[in-house]
Protein backbone atom coordinates (compact mmCIF):
# COMPACT_ATOMS: atom_id res chain seq x y z
CA UNK A 1 0.00 0.00 0.00
CA UNK A 2 1.19 3.60 -0.92
CA UNK A 3 2.20 5.82 2.21
CA UNK A 4 -0.37 8.48 3.39
CA UNK A 5 1.91 11.15 4.84
CA UNK A 6 0.43 14.03 6.80
CA UNK A 7 1.40 17.82 6.94
CA UNK A 8 4.43 18.38 8.73
CA UNK A 9 2.96 21.63 10.93
CA UNK A 10 0.20 18.80 12.59
CA UNK A 11 3.56 17.06 13.70
CA UNK A 12 5.19 18.12 16.82
CA UNK A 13 8.61 17.98 15.95
CA UNK A 14 11.75 20.51 17.10
CA UNK A 15 12.16 23.37 15.06
CA UNK A 16 15.90 22.34 13.96
CA UNK A 17 14.49 18.83 12.51
CA UNK A 18 11.63 20.30 10.67
CA UNK A 19 13.62 21.14 8.05
CA UNK A 20 15.02 17.60 7.51
CA UNK A 21 11.71 16.29 8.44
CA UNK A 22 10.18 17.86 5.32
CA UNK A 23 12.96 17.22 2.91
CA UNK A 24 12.03 13.77 3.57
CA UNK A 25 8.26 13.99 3.24
CA UNK A 26 8.59 15.47 -0.09
CA UNK A 27 11.10 12.58 -1.74
CA UNK A 28 8.64 10.20 -0.49
CA UNK A 29 5.62 11.73 -2.23
CA UNK A 30 8.22 12.76 -5.21
CA UNK A 31 9.09 9.03 -5.57
CA UNK A 32 5.87 7.20 -5.74
CA UNK A 33 7.48 4.23 -4.39
CA UNK A 34 6.27 1.49 -2.05
CA UNK A 35 7.10 1.65 1.51
CA UNK A 36 8.56 -1.95 2.42
CA UNK A 37 7.49 -3.54 5.87
CA UNK A 38 11.33 -2.79 6.80
CA UNK A 39 10.64 1.15 6.69
CA UNK A 40 8.37 1.00 8.97
CA UNK A 41 9.18 -0.80 11.27
CA UNK A 42 12.85 1.13 11.07
CA UNK A 43 10.71 4.29 11.48
CA UNK A 44 8.69 2.87 14.24
CA UNK A 45 11.59 2.45 16.59
CA UNK A 46 13.37 5.75 15.76
CA UNK A 47 10.28 7.98 15.72
CA UNK A 48 10.17 8.85 19.09
CA UNK A 49 13.90 10.42 18.59
CA UNK A 50 11.98 13.44 16.86
CA UNK A 51 8.55 13.46 17.43
CA UNK A 52 7.19 14.33 20.52
CA UNK A 53 4.43 13.36 22.35
CA UNK A 54 4.61 15.18 25.53
CA UNK A 55 2.29 18.29 25.32
CA UNK A 56 3.29 19.51 28.58
CA UNK A 57 6.45 20.66 27.10
CA UNK A 58 5.54 22.80 24.24
CA UNK A 59 3.96 26.22 24.62
CA UNK A 60 0.14 25.42 24.05
CA UNK A 61 -2.79 26.70 25.28
CA UNK A 62 -5.51 24.08 26.63
CA UNK A 63 -7.56 24.50 24.30
CA UNK A 64 -4.99 23.68 21.65
CA UNK A 65 -4.01 20.75 23.29
CA UNK A 66 -7.87 19.46 23.31
CA UNK A 67 -7.93 19.87 19.87
CA UNK A 68 -4.68 18.53 18.66
CA UNK A 69 -4.92 15.46 20.84
CA UNK A 70 -8.37 14.69 19.05
CA UNK A 71 -6.95 15.60 15.98
CA UNK A 72 -4.53 13.04 15.75
CA UNK A 73 -7.22 10.41 16.45
CA UNK A 74 -8.89 11.76 13.28
CA UNK A 75 -11.52 13.67 15.31
CA UNK A 76 -11.54 17.56 13.70
CA UNK A 77 -13.16 19.84 16.89
CA UNK A 78 -12.89 23.29 17.82
CA UNK A 79 -12.76 24.44 21.02
CA UNK A 80 -15.03 27.74 20.85
CA UNK A 81 -15.36 29.26 24.51
CA UNK A 82 -13.44 28.57 27.86
CA UNK A 83 -15.49 29.09 31.19
CA UNK A 84 -13.50 29.02 34.35
CA UNK A 85 -15.24 28.07 37.72
CA UNK A 86 -14.03 27.86 41.23
CA UNK A 87 -12.59 24.30 41.39
CA UNK A 88 -12.62 23.10 37.59
CA UNK A 89 -12.87 24.66 34.07
CA UNK A 90 -15.36 23.68 31.22
CA UNK A 91 -14.49 23.97 27.79
CA UNK A 92 -17.24 24.20 24.97
CA UNK A 93 -16.19 22.12 22.01
CA UNK A 94 -17.91 22.21 18.40
CA UNK A 95 -17.19 19.43 15.85
CA UNK A 96 -17.49 18.90 12.06
CA UNK A 97 -20.36 17.05 10.82
CA UNK A 98 -20.37 13.76 10.25
CA UNK A 99 -18.34 13.37 14.29
CA UNK A 100 -19.40 10.18 16.23
CA UNK A 101 -19.57 12.17 19.50
CA UNK A 102 -18.88 8.41 21.16
CA UNK A 103 -15.46 8.73 19.66
CA UNK A 104 -15.15 11.67 22.17
CA UNK A 105 -15.76 9.96 25.18
CA UNK A 106 -13.53 6.87 24.21
CA UNK A 107 -10.58 9.26 24.41
CA UNK A 108 -11.49 11.17 27.89
CA UNK A 109 -7.59 9.59 29.00
CA UNK A 110 -6.06 11.11 26.12
CA UNK A 111 -7.25 14.54 26.46
CA UNK A 112 -6.53 14.08 30.36
CA UNK A 113 -3.30 12.88 29.62
CA UNK A 114 -2.43 15.97 27.37
CA UNK A 115 -3.72 18.39 29.86
CA UNK A 116 -1.69 16.64 32.42
CA UNK A 117 -4.78 15.47 35.10
CA UNK A 118 -6.18 12.50 36.28
CA UNK A 119 -9.56 12.56 34.05
CA UNK A 120 -11.85 14.73 32.08
CA UNK A 121 -15.91 15.16 32.51
CA UNK A 122 -17.18 14.85 29.60
CA UNK A 123 -21.35 16.23 29.35
CA UNK A 124 -24.15 13.41 28.96
CA UNK A 125 -25.78 15.92 26.43
CA UNK A 126 -24.88 18.86 24.76
CA UNK A 127 -25.28 22.25 26.18
CA UNK A 128 -26.45 25.06 24.90
CA UNK A 129 -24.80 28.26 25.40
CA UNK A 130 -25.33 32.29 23.37
CA UNK A 131 -27.56 30.40 20.94
CA UNK A 132 -25.56 27.31 19.59
CA UNK A 133 -25.22 23.49 21.02
CA UNK A 134 -21.72 22.54 22.42
CA UNK A 135 -20.26 19.48 24.23
CA UNK A 136 -18.56 20.00 27.46
CA UNK A 137 -15.30 18.96 28.98
CA UNK A 138 -15.13 19.82 32.80
CA UNK A 139 -10.86 20.00 33.64
CA UNK A 140 -10.43 20.01 37.23
CA UNK A 141 -7.96 22.39 38.81
CA UNK A 142 -6.84 23.83 42.19
CA UNK A 143 -9.12 25.78 43.65
CA UNK A 144 -7.82 29.55 44.40
CA UNK A 145 -10.62 31.76 45.90
CA UNK A 146 -13.61 30.39 48.30
CA UNK A 147 -17.12 31.64 47.30
CA UNK A 148 -18.74 33.25 49.89
CA UNK A 149 -22.21 32.43 52.16
CA UNK A 150 -24.51 35.37 50.83
CA UNK A 151 -27.53 36.30 52.04
CA UNK A 152 -28.54 38.57 48.91
CA UNK A 153 -28.85 35.12 46.80
CA UNK A 154 -32.13 34.09 48.37
CA UNK A 155 -35.04 34.52 46.31
CA UNK A 156 -38.69 33.66 48.32
CA UNK A 157 -37.78 29.96 49.40
CA UNK A 158 -35.19 29.00 47.24
CA UNK A 159 -32.22 27.94 49.02
CA UNK A 160 -29.13 29.04 46.82
CA UNK A 161 -26.58 25.68 47.09
CA UNK A 162 -23.74 27.11 44.79
CA UNK A 163 -22.48 28.20 41.48
CA UNK A 164 -21.75 26.54 37.96
CA UNK A 165 -19.08 27.22 35.96
CA UNK A 166 -21.49 29.21 33.63
CA UNK A 167 -21.90 31.91 36.88
CA UNK A 168 -25.83 30.16 37.51
CA UNK A 169 -26.89 30.03 40.91
CA UNK A 170 -28.09 26.30 41.49
CA UNK A 171 -30.64 26.36 44.07
CA UNK A 172 -33.17 24.16 45.98
CA UNK A 173 -36.81 25.57 45.62
CA UNK A 174 -38.35 24.52 49.00
CA UNK A 175 -42.14 25.45 47.35
CA UNK A 176 -41.41 22.92 44.14
CA UNK A 177 -42.93 19.98 44.83
CA UNK A 178 -41.49 17.98 42.40
CA UNK A 179 -37.75 18.76 44.86
CA UNK A 180 -39.18 17.98 48.37
CA UNK A 181 -36.43 16.32 50.11
CA UNK A 182 -32.18 15.93 49.09
CA UNK A 183 -29.64 13.57 49.73
CA UNK A 184 -26.02 14.28 50.40
CA UNK A 185 -22.88 11.81 50.25
CA UNK A 186 -19.41 12.78 50.78
CA UNK A 187 -16.14 11.56 51.98
CA UNK A 188 -13.93 13.54 54.87
CA UNK A 189 -12.64 16.30 52.91
CA UNK A 190 -15.29 16.63 50.41
CA UNK A 191 -16.97 19.71 51.68
CA UNK A 192 -20.43 18.28 52.90
CA UNK A 193 -20.40 19.59 56.54
CA UNK A 194 -19.62 22.92 55.34
CA UNK A 195 -22.40 22.56 53.03
CA UNK A 196 -25.28 21.50 55.38
CA UNK A 197 -24.08 24.49 57.49
CA UNK A 198 -24.88 27.14 54.96
CA UNK A 199 -28.30 25.25 54.13
CA UNK A 200 -28.51 25.73 57.68
CA UNK A 201 -27.84 29.11 57.57
CA UNK A 202 -29.75 29.95 54.71
CA UNK A 203 -32.34 28.38 55.46
CA UNK A 204 -33.57 30.59 58.82
CA UNK A 205 -33.73 33.59 56.70
CA UNK A 206 -37.16 31.05 54.96
CA UNK A 207 -38.46 28.29 57.12
CA UNK A 208 -40.26 28.59 60.38
CA UNK A 209 -38.09 25.69 62.41
CA UNK A 210 -34.61 23.96 61.33
CA UNK A 211 -34.53 20.57 63.37
CA UNK A 212 -30.90 19.18 63.53
CA UNK A 213 -30.05 15.22 63.95
CA UNK A 214 -26.47 14.49 64.34
CA UNK A 215 -24.94 11.17 65.94
CA UNK A 216 -21.26 12.32 65.41
CA UNK A 217 -22.06 15.60 66.87
CA UNK A 218 -20.99 18.40 64.33
CA UNK A 219 -23.89 20.25 64.80
CA UNK A 220 -25.90 21.37 67.69
CA UNK A 221 -29.07 19.44 67.85
CA UNK A 222 -30.12 15.95 68.34
CA UNK A 223 -26.84 13.69 69.04
CA UNK A 224 -27.85 10.58 71.04
CA UNK A 225 -29.82 7.40 68.90
CA UNK A 226 -32.52 7.64 71.82
CA UNK A 227 -33.27 11.08 71.52
CA UNK A 228 -32.97 11.31 67.87
CA UNK A 229 -35.81 8.33 67.83
CA UNK A 230 -38.31 9.73 70.17
CA UNK A 231 -37.60 13.28 68.32
CA UNK A 232 -38.43 11.35 65.16
CA UNK A 233 -41.95 10.03 67.03
CA UNK A 234 -42.60 13.55 67.65
CA UNK A 235 -41.96 15.18 64.48
CA UNK A 236 -44.00 12.24 63.01
CA UNK A 237 -46.85 12.87 65.38
CA UNK A 238 -46.60 16.86 64.34
CA UNK A 239 -47.29 16.11 61.00
CA UNK A 240 -50.55 14.45 61.87
CA UNK A 241 -51.35 17.20 63.86
CA UNK A 242 -50.79 19.76 60.92
CA UNK A 243 -52.35 17.78 58.34
CA UNK A 244 -55.58 17.18 60.50
CA UNK A 245 -55.59 20.58 61.39
CA UNK A 246 -54.55 22.56 58.38
CA UNK A 247 -51.81 24.71 59.69
CA UNK A 248 -49.45 25.91 57.70
CA UNK A 249 -45.71 25.15 58.69
CA UNK A 250 -42.16 25.12 57.39
CA UNK A 251 -40.00 22.81 59.04
CA UNK A 252 -36.16 21.89 57.97
CA UNK A 253 -35.10 18.25 59.19
CA UNK A 254 -31.13 18.04 58.71
CA UNK A 255 -30.09 14.37 59.25
CA UNK A 256 -26.62 14.07 58.85
CA UNK A 257 -24.89 10.77 59.11
CA UNK A 258 -28.29 8.78 58.62
CA UNK A 259 -26.92 6.06 57.49
CA UNK A 260 -25.07 5.15 61.08
CA UNK A 261 -28.13 6.41 62.87
CA UNK A 262 -30.03 3.59 61.30
CA UNK A 263 -27.73 1.03 61.91
CA UNK A 264 -27.82 1.66 65.44
CA UNK A 265 -31.27 2.55 66.05
CA UNK A 266 -34.04 0.02 67.76
CA UNK A 267 -35.07 -3.11 65.39
CA UNK A 268 -37.32 -6.07 66.44
CA UNK A 269 -38.02 -7.12 69.56
CA UNK A 270 -36.70 -4.05 70.40
CA UNK A 271 -39.25 -2.01 69.30
CA UNK A 272 -42.10 -3.99 70.96
CA UNK A 273 -44.14 -1.88 74.17
CA UNK A 274 -44.77 -4.48 77.23
CA UNK A 275 -47.34 -3.66 80.31
CA UNK A 276 -46.88 -4.86 83.56
CA UNK A 277 -50.36 -6.62 84.79
CA UNK A 278 -51.96 -7.52 87.83
CA UNK A 279 -54.12 -10.83 88.34
CA UNK A 280 -55.77 -11.87 91.56
CA UNK A 281 -55.59 -16.06 91.55
CA UNK A 282 -57.05 -18.22 94.14
CA UNK A 283 -53.26 -18.40 95.26
CA UNK A 284 -52.93 -14.38 95.73
CA UNK A 285 -51.55 -12.11 93.27
CA UNK A 286 -49.20 -12.11 90.64
CA UNK A 287 -47.63 -9.82 87.84
CA UNK A 288 -47.59 -10.46 84.53
CA UNK A 289 -45.15 -9.12 81.79
CA UNK A 290 -47.57 -8.96 78.46
CA UNK A 291 -47.40 -7.78 74.80
CA UNK A 292 -49.47 -4.40 74.34
CA UNK A 293 -48.37 -3.21 70.78
CA UNK A 294 -44.29 -1.78 68.66
CA UNK A 295 -43.24 1.16 68.11
CA UNK A 296 -42.25 2.16 64.59
CA UNK A 297 -38.44 2.28 63.60
CA UNK A 298 -36.60 5.53 63.00
CA UNK A 299 -36.28 4.48 59.58
CA UNK A 300 -39.98 3.58 59.64
CA UNK A 301 -40.75 7.27 60.93
CA UNK A 302 -38.24 8.57 58.25
CA UNK A 303 -40.40 7.53 55.52
CA UNK A 304 -43.33 8.32 56.47
CA UNK A 305 -41.94 12.19 57.45
CA UNK A 306 -40.17 11.92 53.48
CA UNK A 307 -43.42 10.54 51.39
CA UNK A 308 -46.74 12.16 54.08
CA UNK A 309 -44.31 15.17 55.55
CA UNK A 310 -44.22 17.10 52.10
CA UNK A 311 -47.53 18.18 52.10
CA UNK A 312 -47.26 19.39 55.45
CA UNK A 313 -44.57 21.99 55.17
CA UNK A 314 -41.51 19.25 55.95
CA UNK A 315 -38.13 19.28 54.05
CA UNK A 316 -35.67 17.09 54.56
CA UNK A 317 -31.98 16.63 54.36
CA UNK A 318 -30.08 13.21 55.04
CA UNK A 319 -26.23 13.40 54.78
CA UNK A 320 -23.91 10.37 54.65
CA UNK A 321 -20.51 9.60 54.57
CA UNK A 322 -21.12 6.03 53.14
CA UNK A 323 -23.00 5.30 49.88
CA UNK A 324 -24.66 1.84 51.09
CA UNK A 325 -26.99 0.38 48.77
CA UNK A 326 -28.63 -0.85 52.05
CA UNK A 327 -30.02 2.36 52.90
CA UNK A 328 -29.43 4.54 49.54
CA UNK A 329 -31.79 2.17 48.04
CA UNK A 330 -34.07 2.96 44.56
CA UNK A 331 -37.11 3.47 46.74
CA UNK A 332 -34.99 6.33 48.92
CA UNK A 333 -34.41 8.08 45.80
CA UNK A 334 -37.58 8.30 44.55
CA UNK A 335 -38.39 9.70 48.17
CA UNK A 336 -35.47 12.13 47.96
CA UNK A 337 -34.91 13.53 43.80
CA UNK A 338 -32.54 15.92 44.73
CA UNK A 339 -29.22 14.06 45.43
CA UNK A 340 -26.09 15.83 45.86
CA UNK A 341 -22.40 14.00 45.46
CA UNK A 342 -19.15 15.36 47.02
CA UNK A 343 -16.12 13.77 46.26
CA UNK A 344 -16.20 9.95 47.06
CA UNK A 345 -13.35 7.15 46.75
CA UNK A 346 -14.91 4.75 44.17
CA UNK A 347 -17.00 5.30 41.12
CA UNK A 348 -19.24 2.97 42.44
CA UNK A 349 -20.01 4.94 44.80
CA UNK A 350 -20.93 7.71 42.13
CA UNK A 351 -23.20 5.34 40.59
CA UNK A 352 -25.11 4.50 43.59
CA UNK A 353 -25.83 8.24 44.82
CA UNK A 354 -26.24 10.00 41.06
CA UNK A 355 -26.53 6.37 38.96
CA UNK A 356 -23.66 7.99 37.27
CA UNK A 357 -19.51 8.11 37.80
CA UNK A 358 -18.23 11.52 38.00
CA UNK A 359 -17.73 12.18 41.77
CA UNK A 360 -14.67 9.89 42.30
CA UNK A 361 -13.08 12.82 40.45
CA UNK A 362 -13.99 15.97 42.03
CA UNK A 363 -11.23 17.74 43.94
CA UNK A 364 -12.59 18.10 47.60
CA UNK A 365 -13.89 21.30 49.65
CA UNK A 366 -17.52 21.70 47.92
CA UNK A 367 -16.33 20.48 44.35
CA UNK A 368 -20.25 18.50 43.75
CA UNK A 369 -22.66 17.23 41.88
CA UNK A 370 -26.20 17.51 41.40
CA UNK A 371 -29.14 15.78 39.86
CA UNK A 372 -32.34 17.40 40.43
CA UNK A 373 -36.16 18.01 38.45
CA UNK A 374 -34.91 21.41 38.64
CA UNK A 375 -32.35 20.89 36.06
CA UNK A 376 -31.91 18.45 32.76
CA UNK A 377 -28.74 16.83 33.63
CA UNK A 378 -26.68 16.29 36.34
CA UNK A 379 -24.78 19.88 36.87
CA UNK A 380 -21.21 20.54 38.41
CA UNK A 381 -20.80 23.18 41.10
CA UNK A 382 -18.98 24.90 43.62
CA UNK A 383 -20.72 24.78 46.97
CA UNK A 384 -20.87 27.92 49.07
CA UNK A 385 -18.48 28.69 51.98
CA UNK A 386 -19.54 29.54 55.85
CA UNK A 387 -17.76 29.38 59.22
Amino acid sequence: MRTMIAEIDTLSIPEEKKELITKRIKKIRDSNSLVTPQIIKSFREKAASFINYNLNTTNMTNEQKIEHTLKTFGIIVRVSHKLAGYSSDTYLIEFSAGTKINSIYSHRLDIANALDVRNVRISKDLIPYEGKSYLGIEVSKKREKILPFDPARITGKKIPLGEDNFGNTIIWDLENHSTPHMLVCGGTGSGKSVFLKTIIKYATNVVDEVVIMDTKRDFVGYNDIEEIEEKMRALVQEMESIIKEKRKKTTLLIFDEFADALANSKKGAELKLYEDVTEVTTRGTRTKRIHVGELKSLEENLRILAQKGRSAGFRIVIATQRASTKVITGDAKVNFPVQVCFKVQKEIDSKVVLDESGAELLTGHGDGLIKSPEYMETIRFQSFYTE
